[in-house]
């Protein structure tokens, strides 16, 4: 990212309100919520009366930190600020060294929910059972986590959701002053958890804590020789989702201010004590988010910028800590520290193209990319061009839905690409190019940096999933004679799709052409046994022969919509079973249903043909292959990634080779 020293500014004041959580717990017998490893301990106190500590948790979507402040009150001690804000009271016990806090009762008033009701909290369920937190090296670990609930004009919803809850001793904090219009709004004092990860570099949790508190370990980079420092105006610190439903996030950077505009990131003259390092900015400090990807931020000023850390920064020994996030080229990954794996969780915001890696480095590891999180780039309007590398497997709710300026998708490997599990249809980037009513506005597809529309999946691929859902460009593909299995939605909405021939291999097909309203000619060979909910929608198709194998028709919706279709021929003696009875309504009374001769009273009783008008028998020896062979049809040649190639552009190497329905691997030397 960079920042011209023109960027407008606008401050904005500063409004934390909380919020229903989407997630909704049940009430009964609780899980512990077990909390991950500290990132940082302390040495062990006698006390945590008087101190800071700062929290990290999730809500099971994502990770945030906050921070309570311990005071003593009474018998008891208060942790104020501890449930995202509002402060809790329990029983302190100095030589058990454990907290224990009661549930079940109101902790608060917020502003437009009313009271709110604490419980403790495990993976999917509440109670009143009381929150326990132990204490150990200068950490508290909870065993459950905490859930607020309000009661909002008679419906309860679940305002405070803290899962995983670990709880670090401060060992720095933050101190500024919030400006609104020119003028001092609020101080700021907030702990934080710094700690040192390279001879030149330290780790802070917790500046986000004063706004919306989304989890960041922000690295600053420090030279002792000038005693300065530095925060890079590239590294996000914060982030808020939009409230206007489109679940966009708008991720906060800072920046110094120098003459009323943005100029890089800030710099901070440092001073440091035997025990102690502060570091001051030189300038105000501004944290917020680009309005329009040119430059025009919105957020806040802050005056008075102080970061103080309780030991020298320049003398202490590095922590090894071992990292559970990386950054790289403006992606965010998650990192799986027990299998070596990365999923992918996002971007940064300004990012309009977006590669994924297939392996990323960290913690001198190297880690497998092998899945995309479930919402990672959901309602992103920044994005115009993905790259998919073979190594993903899994592709998470959600992850693709309403990319609404995607002009470019690259497909790394073809067969790789079929082999993906995509969640559900907005998991796949694919539907995205081409969800524009107007052709015109419609992006593409690139398999080895060449704009295809057409597909030879390459041999091998034995299964094909939510793969070219919404391919509305696609026209004309070739499958492999190692297929089994064409998943739910494979092809759906690729209406430019007019034909369609199935290998014998091919055991069952789901809604793979659900809404390939332009499907005018399918052959399905001997071989198929099942067929479920497939050809919804496909309203250009006049006549289908299902073969002998067939065993099973089900899905409801299977043919509906259909309403083209003249005639249907079943080979197999035993009518498939179809699961409703209304499988062919929509064109049983004026298409003829032709049968081997001998089953005709078979199929007028049995569920589903029975609907059927006219049905005759006819004699099916006679039938020639559905499939055959064509030698004086156009040769077309496809490399193996499923690119066409002409015959002229041939180099050496394997291609597959296409004569009217005959397809072969030939290799040119």
């Amino acid at each position: 990212m960079s920042v011209c020293a023109t960027a407008s500014i606008e401050s904005i004041q500063l409004t934390r309100e909380l919020n229903i959580k989407q997630t909704a717990l049940k009430q009964g017998k609780l899980e512990p919520s077990v909390a991950k490893a500290p990132a940082m301990r302390a040495e062990a106190e006698s006390t945590i009366i008087g101190k800071s500590f700062v929290t990290t948790y999730t809500d099971g979507d994502y990770d945030y930190n906050h921070f309570f402040n311990v005071v003593a009150d009474g018998d008891s001690v208060i942790l104020k600020s501890f449930a995202e804000g509002f402060d809790v009271k329990g029983a302190y016990d100095a030589t058990a060294k454990t907290i224990t806090i009661p549930t079940g009762r109101v902790i608060g008033e917020h502003s437009t929910y009313g009271p709110v009701t604490m419980y403790a909290a495990g993976s999917t369920t509440y109670s009143d059972d009381p929150i326990i937190g132990t204490i150990s090296d200068g950490a508290i670990t909870f065993n459950y986590g905490v859930y607020g609930i309000v009661d909002y004009q008679g419906q309860k919803g679940g305002l405070i959701l803290m899962q995983e809850i670990l709880a670090s001793e401060a060992n720095g904090k933050l101190t500024a002053t919030l400006m609104y219009n020119g003028q001092p709004e609020d101080n700021i004092d907030i702990p934080l958890l710094i700690t040192k990860n390279a001879n030149n570099a330290i780790n802070i949790v917790g500046l986000s804590s004063a706004f919306y508190n989304k989890y960041y370990k922000v690295p600053a980079t420090f030279n002792a020789t000038a005693n300065t420092a530095q925060i890079s105006n590239t590294q996000p610190v914060d982030w808020a989702m939009t409230s206007n439903g489109t679940g966009v996030k708008n991720i906060y950077y800072m920046f110094k201010i120098e003459g009323g505009s943005l100029d890089g990131g800030p710099e901070f003259n440092v001073a440091v004590t035997e025990s102690k390092s502060t570091l001051t900015a030189t300038s105000d400090v501004f944290l917020g988010y680009d309005t329009n990807g040119q430059g025009s931020y919105r957020g806040y000023t802050l005056a008075s910028y102080k970061i103080e850390a309780d030991f020298n920064i320049y003398t202490a020994d590095v922590v090894a800590v071992e990292e559970t996030e990386v950054t790289v080229e403006d992606v965010i990954y998650a990192l799986d520290n027990t299998n070596l794996t990365a999923t992918v969780t996002g971007c940064l915001g300004s990012s309009k193209v977006i590669a994924i890696k297939d392996a990323v480095q960290a913690n001198d590891k190297t880690y497998a990319v092998t899945a995309i999180s479930d919402n990672a780039f959901y309602a992103n309007r920044t994005i115009t061009s993905i790259t998919i590398p073979a190594s993903i497997k899994t592709v998470g709710t959600d992850a693709f839905r309403n990319l609404s300026n995607l002009k470019e998708l690259h497909i790394a490997d073809l067969a790789a690409w079929c082999d993906i599990e995509f969640a559900n249809g907005n998991a796949n980037p694919l539907y995205n190019l081409f969800s524009n009513f107007s052709e015109r506005k419609w992006g593409d597809v690139y398999i080895n940096n060449a704009s295809v529309t057409e597909l030879v999946i390459p041999e091998g691929v034995e299964k094909i999933g939510r793969a070219f859902y919404g391919f509305k460009k696609l026209t004309k593909v070739t499958l492999p004679s190692s297929l089994v299995n064409i998943g739910d939605q494979a092809f759906a909405n690729c209406t430019k799709l007019t034909e369609i021939a199935l290998p014998s291999s091919v055991k069952t097909i789901g809604s793979a052409f659900f809404g390939c309203e332009g499907l005018s000619s399918v052959t399905l060979n001997e071989g198929l046994e099942t067929i479920n909910g497939t050809f919804y929608g496909c309203k250009a198709l006049t006549s289908l022969t299902i073969p002998s194998t067939v065993t099973t028709i089900s899905g409801g919706l299977a043919f509906m919509g259909c309403n083209a279709i003249t005639e249907i021929k079943s080979l197999n003696t035993i009518p498939p079973t179809c699961s409703s009875a209304m499988m062919f309504d929509d064109f049983a009374t004026t298409a003829k249903l032709s049968v081997p001769m001998g089953s005709v009273d078979a199929y007028k009783a049995a569920t589903g043909w029975s609907a059927f008008t006219t049905v005759e028998g006819i004699d099916t020896s006679a039938i020639d292959d559905v499939i055959s062979d064509n030698d004086n049809a156009p040769v077309e040649y496809y490399n193996l990634q499923g690119v066409k190639v002409p015959s002229e552009s041939l180099v050496p190497g394997i291609y597959v080779k296409k004569q009217g329905s005959k397809t072969v691997k030939i290799q040119v030397k």
